[in-house]
């Protein structure tokens, strides 16, 4: 499983080389985060329903390449929650992390469900456009 799924934005960012670093991470953080939604609703209704802990971890996170002057959002099983299941720490927050890597990577007695991956490939069109209207807006803005 690659650790890194993304969406060709490279068109669509061309137009903000003319502005500042700060500019274009503002207009890049905003489309990001936009866009994130529809794959963070994606993958939430795709991930397992047995547990609710792995629904409720699926979060996003937008970060800030300084350097580069963009902005980028990262999905994925980030939230510690309280997982019911777990008898050892029934009030504890508790990483999911492991849980989804093991659903979308299969183990021996679990079969790979690929719920990450399922995700981004249904939503790629719908994440490009959002992300396209965005930087649009964004540009009309300035």
């Amino acid at each position: 499983m690659p650790d890194v799924l993304s969406v060709d934005t490279h068109d669509v960012i061309k137009p903000l080389e003319k502005f500042s670093d700060n500019i274009r991470i503002k207009v890049t953080g905003a489309a990001s985060r936009a866009a994130s939604k529809i794959v963070k609703k994606e993958m939430v209704s795709l991930a397992r329903r047995r547990s609710g802990a792995l629904r409720e971890s699926i979060a996003s996170r937008t970060k800030v390449d300084k350097a580069g002057g963009r902005a980028f959002s990262v999905i994925g099983s980030f939230k510690d929650v309280v997982d019911p299941n777990y008898f050892r720490a029934r009030d504890k927050k508790i990483s999911q992390k492991y849980k989804a890597r093991f659903f979308e990577v299969g183990t021996k007695y679990i079969k790979a469900d690929k719920f990450i991956t399922k995700s981004l490939e249904n939503t790629r069109a719908r994440v490009e456009k959002e992300y396209d209207s965005r930087v649009e807006k964004q540009l009309k803005q300035l």
